[in-house]
Order: C-alpha cells, then sequence, then structure tokens
C-alpha cells in the first residue's frame, strides 16, 4: 500500500559525508554529558565561557603557575575522575573557577572571579586539598592533580 501523503525526501535520514552521524550523535551526547556534569556539581551558569582548547587531558599546558597564586591548579573529587575543577590565574590577586571535562571547559561564573581565601564558597584545608561548595549548599572535597 503507497501513501500518497508521504514525502521521501522530507523522511530520509541525514547523512553527513564528512564524518557518520554516529560520531556527531556522539558528539552530542557527549555535550549533555558535560552539562549535566557541570551542573550536577557545581551549578554552572548557562551563560559560562566556553574554553574548547582546554580539557581535562592537555589543562596543565593551560596553567600560569604563580607563588602568589599557591592555589592555581587542577583538583579533582575522586583520582579516577576524568573531570574537574581548574583555577586559573585572573588579575588582581582573584582566580578563575572552570569545570574540565575531556572535552572542553566551562567557566563557572557564579564562582568567578574569586580571591579564594575570602569567598565563603571555598574552605582550604591544606595547600593540596579545598572544598568548594555546590549549588545545594554542601561543600565538596576536592584534591589538587596538576
Amino acid at each position: 500500500m503507497v501513501d500518497e501523503n508521504f514525502d521521501a525526501a522530507e523522511n530520509a535520514p541525514m547523512t553527513c559525508f564528512t564524518c557518520s552521524s554516529r560520531s556527531v550523535r556522539f558528539a552530542r551526547w557527549l555535550r549533555v554529558v558535560a552539562i549535566v556534569a557541570c551542573v550536577s556539581i557545581v551549578g554552572c551558569e548557562s551563560g559560562s565561557g566556553i574554553d574548547s582548547g582546554m580539557n581535562s587531558a592537555n589543562v596543565a599546558q593551560h596553567l600560569s603557575y604563580d607563588e602568589d597564586y599557591p592555589l592555581v591548579g587542577f583538583w579533582k573529587l575522586d583520582a579516577s575522575d576524568d573531570f574537574g575543577l581548574v583555577i586559573k590565574k585572573a588579575s588582581d590577586e582573584h582566580y578563575s573557577i572552570w569545570l574540565c571535562t575531556p572535552r572542553s571547559s566551562t567557566e563557572i561564573e557564579w564562582l568567578s572571579p574569586t580571591k579564594v581565601i575570602e569567598d565563603e564558597n571555598f574552605k582550604i584545608i591544606d595547600e593540596n586539598t579545598i572544598e568548594v561548595i555546590d549549588k545545594g549548599g554542601e561543600f565538596k572535597t576536592y584534591v589538587r592533580f596538576q
């Protein structure tokens, strides 16, 4: 039986000649996972800056270590995580706070810029351990890995 209202062109599957549709779906899925992780961990705002050049695999290349900014580094909740918080040197004794995943990094605007030491959203335990408040008001413990 032929449906006269069926438009084959409209219902044809989309084809990408430079990449497979599976790759496109996976990239979209990965972006959603990164956003969900960001929101659930620290609550990123939707207008946050995104740096697709910095990710959890190459974050050390993007950090400027400075003795005047002792908290610069890559911080994780657990050693096995492939994501974490990046504390970067900003300006005027301030830091910017980023969530880095294997794909990209997103600035957490409600935590940036900050002096950290004077910020009630942070507790410094020692030089390699800090606690950061999440959107739910609970402190999560992060350990420096880089």
